[in-house]
């Protein structure tokens, strides 16, 4: 990316109301999705697989042709399998007993993992030693988490 590229993302107003909005909602934040389901759902998940920079950057920016092509080339598609300690977890983790309690009668319930919208975020680093592996895109397990080859056109990944 050139400075003329940083410069145009840090003055456009969807990257101020983005990162710098009054609740900080996107500020100094990793996503995580929980589960294996949450990979195959290919509308929440494609986007941050063509574009660099997560949500709060590529929201705006996809279709702007002053950045967009930049931002969908800087990069590869990869799966990052973490360990995160459960107090680290800032939404859910006053609720990992009854999640953890939840696997052993899973065969009792309709639903055993949690839907594709449940999501897992801290505010700290991830340590070097918390990342199991990452897996890119030409790795044959990437299409066996994911399914991508199954998601319909418009939803394509194209390294």
């Amino acid at each position: 990316m050139t400075t003329a590229h940083r410069t145009y993302l840090d003055g456009g107003q969807t990257m101020r109301e983005s990162l710098g909005n009054r609740h900080g909602n996107r500020t100094g934040m990793i996503w995580f999705c929980p589960n294996r389901s949450t990979l195959q759902e290919a509308s929440g998940v494609h986007r941050l697989f063509r574009s660099w920079g997560g949500e709060a950057v590529y929201v705006g920016h996809e279709d702007d042709v002053n950045i967009g092509a930049v931002l969908a080339g800087i990069g590869k598609p990869c799966i990052v399998k973490c360990s995160i300690p459960f107090p680290r977890d800032e939404p859910y983790h006053p609720k990992f007993a009854a999640r953890f309690f939840s696997q052993f009668i899973g065969n009792d319930m309709e639903y055993t993992e949690p839907p594709a919208g449940f999501d897992l975020r801290t505010r700290r680093d991830v340590q070097a030693s918390e990342v199991l592996e990452i897996i890119e895109f030409s790795d044959p397990r990437f299409e066996t988490l994911t399914r991508c080859s199954t998601w319909p056109e418009h939803y394509w990944i194209r390294p």
